[in-house]
């Protein structure tokens, strides 16, 4: 019978032992949030403008933590890290990555956790904060101690003794000692190894000078002793546990060393002290439950409205914030918006001056080329009707002369070569001022005229090619045209000592090219804009008349060519 309890006690011890050993790594973890929430908190009225999303998440997740929601604590603290994603605050951001990496580890997902610690690591450097470095690398060791890797762990909390050494907390120091304490006795096996890490951990407790600390301290002895089969020194270190505990109101603690204290005493064949602690512990645990059950709905109830109304505020500041940034975005857009318009408006006001000027500068040209023309044509006339038939008369009347006086004969026939000749310049000057083609046939008329003058000097040869008759033009537009052709080929008579010129001519309505090449000396054609010639200058402003473009390209091995496009008026068909 005492053996069949024994065995049932054994069950039962085992799984409340593995229990409480998790509260009190879970006590470790809480030295470290008390102090993580203490520079939260800090920082969260030091820069609340800048931080407050990220403050209010992380309050929030520890909140959520020390009731045990870890799922609703990690969706904060994951809030907390998002707000955090362009900051260069290396606390915060190594805080926030430590918090997340410790709900991950009580999630059971250990190996998210250890990724997490290294990263808080990695801006706790920036920042040389040492205490971070040592937790962050106490907390990876422990998590490699479970895992079974103790390599791995006992490399990690060497790492942290370094920084928490530097740190110079005994309390963290006495905890990290008894965590290699039981990678050493647990993982190695080393009974030796163990004791020694053991003994260190006393050390650091009783520096400490903190009852919480020593009592943990002596419950890991008892533990040890428990394990090594010396249950009666193992049952002094945790009766002594036990009353530290009690003497500072540490329940859980008291728990955690009775429980051990059953064990022991179930180890020593003592089966009624073993029922005792039990029995110790089952009544500090139902007590415990209903004094935290009513302390705690009074907490979190005062927690939950407290959090309630700084929600309430944050979201009406954020409300506020975010209205004014509407309003000022709105006040941007619409200034944006405005100005746009204005300058849209602006720029079609000066585009269709522009045009307006252009034209009525493109009307006034067209009026003095009309004058113009209209006073080449009187011209012209005058000199055909009115000195060429003077100079037909006086030709008849030199004609009548004696013809029997040697010497009056050849001054008559001088006289008759004098006239011809000035008829011929008159009719030459005639044809330049209006050539007669022009007003009774067409442009491409005119120009084959034009070329059979200038190919009976026998110096240059003129070729005219053209893909249509040209017909389409109006009167006016031809006559442009004509006179652009015109002075052209004199700019290139006068300077060019070309010996061939071919003009091409090709109408794709409405548009009008003109290509005009030849053989003659090479010239700087990046200097034409400046030239000061007033052919040239007649040249650009009858291009220009009818929005056209010219293009030159001059070469010592290939001449000169030019080519104008135009885009002039055409005859209106019915």
């Amino acid at each position: 019978m005492i053996n069949g309890k024994f065995f049932l006690l054994s069950i039962r011890i085992k799984p409340i032992f593995n229990l409480q050993f998790k509260k009190i790594k879970a006590s470790k973890e809480l030295m470290l949030k008390h102090k993580t929430i203490l520079i939260t908190a800090l920082l969260f009225l030091l820069n609340f403008n800048s931080y407050s999303q990220t403050s209010y998440s992380l309050l929030k997740g520890d909140s959520l933590f020390n009731l045990g929601h870890y799922a609703e604590a990690l969706n904060e603290e994951l809030k907390s890290l998002n707000s955090l994603s362009n900051s260069n605050n290396c606390l915060l951001l190594s805080l926030t990555h430590l918090k997340i990496g410790r709900l991950y580890y009580y999630l059971q997902n250990k190996k998210t956790a250890i990724d997490l610690f290294r990263k808080s690591n990695r801006f706790a450097e920036s920042c040389h904060l040492d205490s971070l470095l040592g937790k962050n690398y106490r907390n990876i060791g422990a998590i490699y101690c479970e895992m079974g890797l103790k390599d791995s762990s006992m490399f990690y909390l060497n790492k942290a003794r370094l920084y928490l050494k530097s740190w110079n907390k005994h309390k963290e120091l006495s905890t990290l000692y008894a965590l290699f304490f039981e990678l050493r006795f647990r993982s190695f096996n080393d009974i030796k190894g163990g004791e020694a890490y053991l003994d260190t951990c006393e050390y650091y407790s009783k520096k400490e000078n903190d009852p919480n600390t020593y009592a943990f301290y002596l419950t890991k002895r008892g533990i040890f002793l428990m394990e090594t089969d010396r249950c009666s020194s193992a049952i002094k270190y945790l009766k002594e546990a036990k009353d530290t505990y009690q003497s500072i109101n540490q329940i859980d603690g008291q728990m955690y060393a009775l429980i051990c204290m059953a064990s022991a005493y179930r180890n020593c064949k003592e089966a009624d002290s073993c029922h005792k602690c039990y029995q110790q512990y089952t009544d500090l645990r139902d007590n415990i439950f209903k004094q935290k059950t009513a302390e705690n709905l009074a907490k979190y109830q005062s927690l939950f409205e407290t959090q309630k109304k700084e929600m309430e505020n944050l979201e009406l500041k954020r409300k506020n914030q975010l209205l004014f940034w509407l309003i000022l975005i709105g006040v941007i857009i619409t200034t944006g918006v405005s100005y746009v318009i204005y300058k849209i408006k602006s720029i079609k006001r000066q585009k269709k001056f522009d045009e307006e000027l252009r034209e009525q500068q493109r009307i006034r040209f067209l009026e003095v080329l009309q004058a113009q023309e209209q006073e080449r044509t009187r011209i012209a006339s005058d000199l055909h009707d009115g000195v060429g038939h003077l100079l037909s008369a006086i030709k008849l009347n030199v004609s009548a002369l004696s013809k029997e006086n040697t010497e009056d004969i050849k001054i008559t026939n001088n006289l008759s070569e004098i006239i011809d000749t000035a008829s011929s310049e008159v009719r030459q000057i005639s044809h330049q001022l209006m050539p007669q083609s022009l007003t009774e046939l067409n442009l491409l008329a005119s120009l084959n005229e034009l070329a059979n003058r200038i190919n009976k000097s026998n110096s240059i040869v003129l070729f005219i090619k053209s893909n249509t008759e040209l017909i389409s033009l109006t009167k006016k537009s031809q006559i442009v045209v004509y006179r652009i052709i015109q002075e052209i080929l004199n700019n290139i008579l006068k300077h060019a000592e070309a010996k061939t010129i071919n003009i091409a001519l090709a109408l794709n309505e409405p548009k009008l090219t003109i290509t005009i090449s030849d053989d003659g000396k090479f010239f700087d054609s990046s200097q034409i804009n400046q030239s000061q010639g007033i052919g040239w200058k007649n040249i650009k402003a009858r291009i220009e008349l009818f929005n056209g473009t010219y293009k030159i390209n001059s070469s010592a091995e290939n001449g000169t060519e030019l080519t104008v496009t135009l885009f002039p008026d055409f005859e209106i068909t019915t």
